[in-house]
């Protein structure tokens, strides 16, 4: 195994069968008192090294050790909303869990804060503590789902560097050049993040270089009889064809300018006898800008007399209105001075110089009228005058404007270049030039084709290259399977030296193929078969090899199995004997076992009574 893994992992040696364990934190269990857990209503116990629960079926054993696994994980089998369990470790902090409430040292906190203060304490993640608290969840794991457990937990560590990478997949030269790409060079550590990212670049290099391999292929192929003559002889029959088309768009483009330069020289001239038309016909004098600003003046004071006069009536209108009022006033008996006084005074006299007044009045308000009329009519000829002076000033101008066209357009009308003359013997050779191109266009797919399959055997062989480093990175294989594989060998050894001391010829295999399978092969079988194809107490057997093992990863401290009266008499007392071993116990803080009160698995505890610190009969 490499030392960059090797250094990282709990050993052990094979030649004295030693645990060699580093420095771990111990899971001392002080108390554990549950007030409600399935049909559990009241238990309290202190945990020594060893505790076996016994008692019928259905009496409350494995209660008790969900329980266990509840108070420390905060996870159960069973429906927890009415359990109340309270466990003290980590030298005496109460975590104590009712429902979904967890109090630490009677403090209702999170459990993302409870599972801090277990990891902090114990030196292990939850995760890892859920699943080895289960030996019903372990064996219900799948291979591959085993393996991910262990490596996301941290179990395996997967910090390497490159020369180990080459060192457990036995890696060739071109295979390494390609991984150095992909991976930190040495000495630089890494993880299983950087093979994931290093998969996956090489695993988008490999889609795109199967779509240039395709794309090359079709490329590569070329269809009819190889061509007969050199792509040169091609060229220079298609160079003496385009020098004549060359001459040909000469004529035709100086042809053109030619024929350009006519048409607008015409056009130019037509409009110059256009304009001289219109300005024989125009006869227009200078228009007289006194007289237009002396009719303007005069204008703009009749405006004012007018305005001034139309005051002068609207006057008179009110002063007669106002005094017609009077005089129908004086018709009656009430004084003009206000109506709640009777007047009987003769107004005879009042009435004749009112109607005198108003009559004079309307006399002046009608010629005053008269003579805006007059003063209206005489603006309306300034006004009729000065139009006239306007459209002839117009029309002046448009003289003058048409004047200045006309020379513009004289003094623009460019010179005429010389007409060019066609060339001589000119030749249509455009189905010639046709079938020139197609012959030059098969010279060019035969010799594409040349490169391109020389460049797809290239190609080919990358990709070779890429499928091997892809299996080496593969996250379901690879690398991961090789750094698992050298992991457990030396577990796996363990778990058969303890096999040995269990049953004859018991013994375990670990399997690191798309996952991790755990086999084991009988007393009776000649080969390695699955552990759901050998008795209910070899299963039992294996599982605890599986736990001691997870336990030797993680530095736990902590094995709970439960149903152990599946074991026969001869099974049950070989694994006591294994348990209660000194060097075994020493690996543990707590052990708890649980089995139904058969009378022979009775007698085998009671031969072992001398280690067994708690028994608890239910």
């Amino acid at each position: 195994m490499p030392m960059a893994i090797h250094s990282e992992l709990l050993m052990y040696t094979t030649g004295s069968n030693k645990y060699q364990e580093q420095e771990r934190k111990h899971m001392i269990l002080d108390n554990l008192h549950i007030r409600a857990h399935k049909g559990i209503s009241k238990f309290e116990m202190h945990p020594g090294k060893l505790n076996v629960l016994t008692g019928p079926i259905g009496s409350g054993k494995s209660s008790v050790l969900e329980g266990v696994r509840f108070a420390i994980t905060g996870i159960s089998d069973t429906d927890t909303s009415k359990s109340d369990v309270s466990v003290y470790l980590l030298g005496g902090k109460e975590i104590h869990r009712k429902g979904r409430t967890v109090k630490v040292e009677g403090s209702t906190t999170s459990q993302d804060s409870v599972r801090k203060l277990l990891e902090d304490g114990i030196g292990i993640s939850l995760d890892s503590m859920k699943v080895i608290t289960s030996a019903k969840l372990l064996a219900s794991m799948k291979s591959d789902k085993l393996a991910e457990f262990l490596i996301t937990s941290g179990l395996i560590p997967m910090t390497l560097d490159f020369d180990t990478v080459i060192s457990l997949c036995e890696i060739d030269a071109p295979i390494a050049r390609s991984l150095m790409k992909h991976l930190p060079k040495m000495p630089v550590k890494f993880g299983l993040e950087a093979i994931e990212d290093a998969y996956k670049d090489v695993y988008d290099s490999r889609t795109g270089l199967n779509r240039e391999i395709k794309t090359t292929e079709l490329r590569a192929k070329f269809e009819g009889e190889k061509p007969s003559r050199p792509l040169s002889a091609i060229d220079s029959e298609l160079e003496e064809i385009a020098k004549g088309e060359e001459r040909q768009n000469t004529y035709i483009a100086l042809l053109q300018n030619y024929n350009n330069a006519v048409t607008g020289n015409k056009k130019i001239r037509k409009q110059i006898t256009d304009i001289e038309a219109k300005i024989k016909s125009m006869s227009v004098e200078a228009p007289d800008d006194d007289e237009r600003r002396q009719l303007a003046n005069q204008d703009a004071a009749a405006q004012k007399e007018i305005g001034e006069l139309r005051a002068s009536i609207i006057t008179m209108a009110k002063t007669i209105a106002l005094n017609q009022k009077v005089l129908d006033s004086l018709e009656t008996s009430i004084c003009p001075l206000s109506e709640k006084l009777v007047c009987n005074t003769d107004k005879t006299a009042i009435k004749d110089e009112l109607e005198k007044s108003i009559a004079d009045m309307t006399a002046l308000r009608n010629q005053t009228a008269m003579k805006v009329e007059s003063i209206v009519e005489r603006s309306d000829k300034y006004q009729a005058r000065i139009k006239e002076i306007d459209k002839q000033k117009a029309a002046h101008e448009e003289l003058r404007r048409l004047h200045q066209t006309r020379k513009a357009l004289q003094e623009s009308i460019p010179p005429l270049p010389e007409k060019p003359t066609p060339p001589e013997d000119v030749e249509d050779t455009s189905e010639k030039k046709v079938a020139l191109l197609q012959e030059r266009n098969r010279i060019n797919a035969y010799n594409t084709a040349r490169t391109e399959s020389r460049r797809l055997a290239d190609l080919r062989k990358q990709h070779e290259v890429i499928e091997e480093v892809l299996e080496v990175l593969s996250p379901k294989s690879g690398i991961r399977e090789k750094i698992i594989q050298s992991v457990l060998e030396p577990l796996e050894l363990h778990c058969n030296e303890l096999a040995k001391k269990l049953r004859l010829d018991f013994e375990i295999a670990i399997r690191v193929q798309k996952g991790i399978n755990f086999l084991c092969k009988p007393k009776a079988s000649m080969d390695f078969v699955s552990l759901t194809s050998v008795s209910s107490g070899e299963q039992a057997l294996a599982t605890f090899l599986m736990l001691d093992m997870l336990n030797s990863l993680s530095g736990f401290r902590l094995l709970m199995m439960d149903d152990l009266d599946k074991l026969d008499a001869a099974a049950l007392d070989e694994l006591l004997t294994v348990i209660t071993d000194a060097e075994v116990l020493d690996r543990y803080d707590h052990i708890f076992l649980a089995m139904v009160d058969h009378d022979d698995s009775m007698a085998v505890l009671d031969k072992y009574s001398h280690a067994i610190c708690e028994r608890i009969h239910f």
